[in-house]
């Protein structure tokens, strides 16, 4: 089917494809019977502009920012997720989209001020950002004085209405957990659940879907150990682990909320029973203790895919004026030491 042009619309309403163009996109001046005439045959005859092809005849270029925490914290998660935004960045450069990066110290508020306050470029058409510091997020969103289209990406905020959300279903993926433990532990004991920064809202929802998982099973009970404002490090882990056995004698595993396995699973060869371990993401600490069995499982947040899916939404909304997906779900991968290097974040 021929599709139809601007110059096939001009034709048949009997006026100049600049009067079109006029009408089409609400500038200039023409007669509300040319209006009403050329919209009917648009309805009629099924017109769709050709938006990129006008994009790139009005030579003007686009710049989203990735803000999100130093690619080095949280055992570089994060620079997964500019690996793939990178990725997006690399692929449209030719259709003018450019992607610049401004990282911060999430426990910091003078690193995040300064992130926010200047963006390298100076101006920006579109925001990417992980609202892991939901009041500071918060703060900022509402202090933009323009309408800047923004993704969020690895969690939300449920009151902001972003252009999309990018991530898990954090409520499923904890449910997904607990039945993990529940179909391979098969004797009653204790789940002790590690809500790293458990006021993020992806956190208090993982945790909340395990313990609803677990007690739909019934054999097995669930305690929460919470550990906020500050950097997860090795000796806080050995002294919160220390705590969990000499609280918990019945203890059979342990669901680390974030992608700090490895700094449990470190803690966990001492352990003289054998414990679960569940956390989330293949990134690089986590892999040799998936390989040696220390840690059983992860769930998989795909945040390589994340970062480049927000660009490309974006992209869409911004530069080609089409709608995105209010919600683009990552899917649950469940990575084990027999999978592990077939998976790809």
């Amino acid at each position: 089917m021929t599709s139809i042009t601007i110059k096939d619309l001009a034709k048949k309403a009997g006026v100049s494809i600049g009067t079109v163009d006029r009408v089409l996109h609400g500038r200039g001046r023409f007669s509300a019977k040319t209006e009403k005439k050329i919209k009917s045959l648009v309805e009629k005859l099924g017109y769709q502009a050709n938006v990129f092809g006008r994009h790139l005849s009005m030579r003007r270029s686009f710049c989203f920012q990735v803000l999100v925490p130093k690619r080095s914290q949280d055992s570089g998660y994060w620079e997964q997720v500019a690996q793939g935004a990178q990725k997006a960045g690399q692929e449209l450069a030719a259709h003018k989209v450019s992607v610049e990066f401004s990282e911060y110290d999430r426990y910091s508020q003078r690193s995040f001020e300064r992130a926010t306050i200047h963006p390298p470029s100076g101006e920006i058409d579109g925001l990417v950002i992980a609202p892991v510091n939901p009041d500071r997020v918060g703060a900022y969103l509402r202090s933009v004085a323009s309408p800047l289209p923004y993704v969020f990406i690895d969690s939300t905020l449920p009151e902001f209405s972003p252009v999309s959300f990018i991530g898990q279903d954090a409520f499923q993926s904890g449910v997904l957990a607990g039945k993990l433990f529940s179909m391979t532990i098969h004797e009653p004991g204790t789940i002790a659940i590690i809500a790293v920064h458990p006021r993020d809202c992806n956190i208090s929802e993982r945790v909340r879907g395990c313990r609803t998982s677990l007690d739909a099973f019934g054999r097995l009970r669930s305690v929460m150990y919470s550990h906020d404002g500050e950097a997860l490090t090795e000796e806080a882990c050995s002294r919160m682990v220390r705590k969990i056995r000499n609280e918990n004698g019945d203890l059979r595993g342990i669901f680390v909320t974030n992608v700090a396995g490895h700094l449990i699973a470190g803690q966990l060869k001492q352990c003289p029973q054998p414990v679960r371990l569940i956390g989330y993401d293949a990134v690089g600490p986590n892999l040799p203790y998936l390989e040696d069995g220390t840690i059983d499982f992860v769930i998989s947040q795909g945040p390589s895919s994340q970062g480049y899916q927000a660009i490309y939404c974006l992209y869409r909304h911004v530069v080609l004026k089409k709608k995105c997906s209010g919600i683009i779900a990552m899917p649950l991968d469940i990575v084990t030491k027999e999978n592990l290097h077939y998976v790809r974040n």
